[in-house]
């Protein structure tokens, strides 16, 4: 009886193995666009703020996960507004993110950026964790030139995006968030 035991736990460790931490659960084709494949399957816990443009109208929502290797930033539009452009910053501090010497965001600088055409209406933006640990504390600056559209494609509206959080210590209304990197399978049982 024991052998089988033995053999028994050594099967669902591995299985718990090949099921952990040891393959990225990123998308396959980072910096792509994302249509609808759920986050559900990321091992960290995500981080979802509302996405504003104009400053107080809710266009979408930008959400942020990590596995072990990835961390990925993806904006999503709804209500029939999209991106033309997309750009992020991640920095360990405020001051990392690009700013001018008053404190306004130099949104050109964002390490993270793209240009739509046709435009978007879900994005990601992933990176490698390399350079980041489990429990950095990240400052994330996400912004958009979005349109509304009607039912024909026409635009409607033109406007800047902001995910929101913060503002810049500048005189705009840019902000910022904060997300903690996940340890593989945080927030999981």
């Amino acid at each position: 009886m024991k052998p089988h035991l033995w053999s028994g736990g050594v099967a669902l460790f591995l299985a718990l193995g090949i099921l952990g931490c040891s393959e990225s659960l990123a998308p396959q084709n980072p910096g792509t666009p994302h249509e609808g494949a759920p986050l559900a399957m990321w091992v960290s816990t995500p981080s979802t703020v509302p996405f504003l443009a104009g400053q107080t109208i809710d266009v979408g929502e930008v959400t942020v996960s990590n596995d072990e290797q990835s961390l990925c930033v993806e904006i999503g539009t709804t209500g029939g507004w999209v991106m033309t452009e997309t750009h992020v910053a991640i920095a360990l501090s405020v001051e990392e993110l690009p700013q001018t010497g008053s404190g306004n965001p130099k949104i050109g600088q964002f390490a993270l950026a793209a240009d739509h055409d046709p435009p978007v209406a879900s994005y990601d933006h992933c990176i490698s964790l390399v350079a980041y640990q489990p429990g950095d504390m990240l400052f994330i600056a996400v912004h958009a030139a979005v349109e509304l559209l009607d039912a024909g494609g026409a635009v409607l509206q033109e406007e800047t995006a902001w995910a929101q959080g913060p503002e810049f210590p500048g005189q705009s209304w840019a902000m910022y968030f904060n997300y903690v990197v996940q340890e593989c399978g945080g927030g999981g049982e």
